[in-house]
């Protein structure tokens, strides 16, 4: 192989291999945005740019907001601290649809930023109403969570 050919390919194989690596990477950066759920969108963000498994938070309520959380940006530097709104909350859209607010509806929200995101394995944290819905959130979808932290 020439030196032409030799400098050619190496930025090709680079960004190949930038390429794949970045499609295998779970969706998770310091940012925020919106995920459809039955009933409207739900709020996300995300703290920090740790490459530590990444923690979960549920806010308590339900009506009250994932701002709770904020007090864990230290954390972030190590471990991604990702907080949602959840539906009639924050900054999650609201409604006046009561039969949304069921224990099942909820769970489905935390599975849907889970999914979102593609988180593999993650930390579940609760406060007060956080706590069932994270217990709860376990008891249906065990697969990914390495630990629960009750608050």
């Amino acid at each position: 192989m020439n030196k032409t050919t030799y400098f050619l390919l190496v930025p090709i194989l680079i960004c190949s291999f930038a390429f794949i690596a970045k499609q295998s990477s779970p969706v998770i950066g310091p940012g925020q945005g919106f995920i459809e759920v039955e009933g409207g969108k739900i709020w996300y963000g995300i703290m920090g740019e740790g490459t530590q498994t990444p923690l979960l938070c549920m806010h308590g309520g339900p009506g009250g907001t994932s701002r709770s959380f904020y007090h864990l940006s230290e954390i972030s530097n190590d471990h991604p601290v990702i907080m949602f709104d959840q539906l009639g909350s924050g900054r999650s859209d609201h409604h006046q649809d009561s039969s949304l607010l069921k224990v099942d509806k909820f769970v489905k929200q935390v599975k849907a930023v889970q999914s979102e995101l593609e988180l593999d394995e993650f930390y579940l944290v609760g406060s007060s109403w956080g706590t069932a819905l994270a217990l709860e959130y376990y008891t249906k979808y065990p697969e990914g969570v390495k630990g629960i932290i009750f608050n």
